[in-house]
């Protein structure tokens, strides 16, 4: 996605598109879950935020080296090799982020959606054992 649409696109898409806006939005106060349907302009417009700034950290983001991987395009064994490599070892520094994010959701959700209780149970399984408490 071209930053000149991030204007006019909803918090949703743009974390959908790349998840490392997810972290820029929490710094924010941007809520891309529950209303993730906002487009940018709107979400900064009602916290009183300069949306330029946002973009701004956003596309610092993308520089830090963050930003979206074409992993779609990527080989097999390049993608098994990243997930054993880069991903595991990552879990520890992001586990608690994603399980405060998945919690907030089924919570949010999980009535009209049970199958976030079983979504739940399945990410935070594995991440007992790794995920520091």
């Amino acid at each position: 996605m071209k930053t000149a649409d991030w204007k006019d696109t909803s918090v949703g898409k743009i974390v959908a598109e790349n998840f490392a806006a997810a972290k820029v939005f929490k710094k924010y106060g941007i809520d891309f879950c529950c209303h993730g349907e906002t487009q940018l302009h709107e979400a900064c417009a009602a916290l009183k935020l300069d949306v330029e700034e946002v973009i701004q950290a956003l596309q610092h983001q993308d520089l830090d080296g963050k930003g979206a991987i074409p992993f779609a395009s990527w080989p097999l064994d390049l993608l098994m090799d990243y997930i054993l490599k880069i991903h595991h070892r990552g879990i520890r520094s992001r586990g608690p982020e994603l399980m405060e994010l998945l919690e907030k959701v089924e919570r949010v959700h999980g009535e009209a959606h049970p199958e976030l209780h079983e979504l739940r149970a399945l990410v935070s399984y594995p991440n007992q054992n790794i995920i520091p408490t």
